[in-house]
């Protein structure tokens, strides 16, 4: 049988922390009446899977850590959601034309330019990576210098500054990971730097490594509004630090191995 505790956890926190959304009894800001208002709210959210943002292949559903972000900001709201898949590049777009009133995916807090959005606390934090062929090692990032190297497509601006250092990389954006092994066995590329699926993915590939990108600290993921809303804000900053601190689901146990550990008694 299925565990049901994180779902009643992340429910309990939706229900307790509603007063944070609503203002704690002062008049709520115009998105918060807005998003009641619909019954809805309105998520950009990355096309591209990651491993806080994925199709359960069970449930055919969105699961990961920003759905169950998501999922207690919209109870604590009593709302419904409406994802809006788009790529990364869109959210700010989205989010300023009123196409969506929040957008969560991997957004590096370093990214975010503060006189137009808002942005949370912290909800989860991830390493960019780099996959080169093995048995090179780059210790620093000076290793690159001169050198020609790939990037996924959703990796952060500020990651793309750090790595480029200063123009002294050439750094190519890559659409896909369909030519990423060809390229790095040819020498074409010295490393592909992307985030976690991908680099397991590249892997499978062919005879390659993966280790933190040197001199690049770890990204500190964020969701975004529009400036003006504060109290939507600072609504969701309870609501994640809630999450945060949440007990987790303790691993499913199969049925087989329960009845194994019944007959051991």
């Amino acid at each position: 049988m299925k565990s049901n505790v994180r779902k009643a956890v992340l429910i309990g926190i939706g229900v307790l922390s509603a007063a944070a959304l609503a203002g704690c009894g002062s008049k709520a800001d115009a998105k918060i009446a807005e998003i009641q208002g619909n019954g809805m709210i309105r998520v950009a959210v990355p096309e591209k899977e990651s491993i806080f943002f994925y199709i359960d292949p069970e449930t055919e559903q969105y699961a990961g850590a920003n759905t169950e972000v998501t999922e207690t900001i919209a109870s604590a709201l009593h709302v419904g959601i409406q994802y809006i898949p788009a790529d990364s590049d869109s959210f700010e777009n989205l989010v300023t034309s009123g196409s969506a009133d929040i957008a969560i995916g991997t957004i590096n807090r370093e990214d975010v330019d503060t006189s137009r959005f808002a942005a949370t606390v912290s909800y989860g934090n991830d390493f960019l990576y780099v996959v080169t062929n093995r048995g090179f090692y780059p210790g620093d990032d000076s290793v690159f210098e001169g050198q020609s190297v790939g990037v996924a497509p959703d990796v952060s601006a500020s990651a793309r500054s750090d790595i480029s250092s200063g123009d002294k990389v050439a750094v190519y954006e890559y659409d896909d990971l369909s030519n990423v092994a060809e390229d790095s066995e040819s020498g074409e590329i010295k490393g592909f730097f992307c985030y976690n699926l991908d680099a397991s993915e590249i892997l499978q590939l062919g005879d390659f490594q993966i280790q933190n990108a040197p001199g690049i600290e770890k990204e500190e993921y964020v969701i975004i509004t529009s400036a003006e809303n504060q109290k939507l804000v600072s609504g969701m900053n309870v609501l994640i630090q809630q999450y945060l601190t949440a007990p987790k689901a303790a691993p499913e146990e199969s049925e087989g191995e329960a009845e194994g550990e019944e007959a051991e008694e």
